[in-house]
């Protein structure tokens, strides 16, 4: 994954539409909410994204999602994106795999 420049960071994790933001800096992980352009486009932020940001102005949420740059790849359930390594675990046992859900997610 490459490292992000001064105003690019890579969302952690989203909750109700604010996106949790970190850069390699230990000091520096802030909220932000994306602009409506993405809705207009019907993109959505995911975890993992690499994204550029500016200020907002707002004190409760500094900052604002300008834009998403592109993906490396994308996993639709659990949603995440430029993923680097796909770790999947099952049972051999108990409970039974879903050889059908390993399939759908190394396949897409």
């Amino acid at each position: 994954m490459q490292k992000p420049r001064n105003n690019q960071a890579i969302i952690l994790k989203g909750v109700g539409g604010q996106y949790l933001l970190h850069r390699y800096d230990p000091f520096f992980k802030e909220i932000a909410v994306p602009r409506g352009i993405f809705r207009k486009k019907e993109e959505t932020p995911l975890p993992g994204d690499l994204i550029e940001y500016s200020a907002s102005g707002d004190p409760d949420i500094p900052y604002v999602i300008d834009k998403i740059l592109p993906r490396k790849n994308q996993l639709i359930r659990p949603p995440m994106a430029n993923l680097d390594i796909l770790l999947i675990t099952v049972s051999l046992d108990l409970p039974k795999a879903d050889y059908f859900l390993i399939d759908r997610l190394l396949s897409y």
